[in-house]
């Protein structure tokens, strides 16, 4: 069973605001079950950051922070895609959805 569309569209908004208000020019890519639509309720919701360059990790850090203070009763779990390794690059090329360009 999959959360109501609109709560899940209020948790990508308020994501996308956060991320960008960090680091603005990022692309934002959701990707794992979620983007594959094979998800179960309450199943955690992956993001890759595309800054073209590395994401200082005190930027970095202070994202997952600001996320940890919202009501989104989800997992997040954020990857630097410029850090990431191929093998997940490749699997966020494939799967991956553009949430924010």
């Amino acid at each position: 069973m999959r959360e109501k569309n609109n709560n899940f569209e209020n948790y990508k908004n308020t994501l996308i605001d956060i991320i960008h208000n960090r680091v603005p020019n990022c692309k934002i890519y959701l990707f794992g079950s979620r983007a594959r639509g094979t998800n179960q309720t309450g199943a955690d919701i992956d993001l890759a950051l595309d800054a073209k360059s590395v994401i200082d990790i005190s930027i970095f850090y202070k994202i997952q922070d600001d996320i940890e203070e919202t009501t989104i009763p989800l997992t997040i779990d954020l990857v630097d895609l410029f850090s990431a390794s191929e093998t997940l690059k490749n699997e966020v090329k494939k799967e991956g959805v553009l949430w924010k360009n």
